[in-house]
C-alpha cells in the first residue's frame, strides 16, 4: 500500500512541475508579444532627451517620460507600458529617502538600550531588577 502512495505522489509532483513550466513559458511569451502595463522600481541612472534611464534587475531600462523630476536620494517607481527594454511612463513616483531619520532611529535605539540595561540586569536565570 505504501508503494502505491509513493507512485501517486511522484506522478502528482511531475504533473505539478510540468504545469508550472508550461505556465511560465506561456506567460513569458504573452508578455513578449504585446505591450504589458506594469510597474517597476529601481535606482535612477541618468537623464536622456526623451526621459531617463533606470536600473531594473541589473539591466538598464529606458523610460519615456518627457517631463520628470529626478529623485534627490533613493529610487524611482514607474508605472506604464513595458515594451522590450523601454517603458512608456503613465505615472512616476520618486522615493526620496531622508537618511537623517535612520540616524535618529539608531540613536533612539541606543538610548532605549541604555535605559533598559540601567534598570534591568541580565543573568543566567533571566532578567532581574538592577
Amino acid at each position: 500500500m505504501n508503494k502505491i502512495w509513493e507512485r501517486v505522489a511522484y506522478v502528482l509532483i511531475v504533473i505539478l512541475l510540468v504545469t508550472t513550466i508550461m505556465h511560465y513559458y506561456s506567460a513569458e511569451n504573452e508578455i513578449e508579444e504585446k505591450e504589458a502595463e506594469t510597474s517597476i522600481m529601481g535606482p535612477y541612472k541618468e537623464a536622456t532627451e526623451n526621459g531617463f534611464i533606470m536600473i531594473y534587475n541589473k539591466k538598464e531600462i529606458e523610460v519615456i517620460a518627457p517631463q520628470h523630476t529626478p529623485p534627490v536620494l533613493g529610487e524611482v517607481l514607474v508605472y506604464g507600458y513595458l515594451d522590450q527594454n523601454k517603458i512608456t511612463a503613465i505615472g512616476i513616483h520618486n522615493y526620496n529617502y531622508n537618511y537623517i531619520l535612520y540616524a535618529l532611529s539608531a540613536l533612539a535605539g541606543l538610548v532605549v538600550a541604555f535605559i533598559f540595561f540601567k534598570e534591568w540586569k541580565i543573568t543566567r536565570r533571566g532578567i532581574i531588577d538592577a
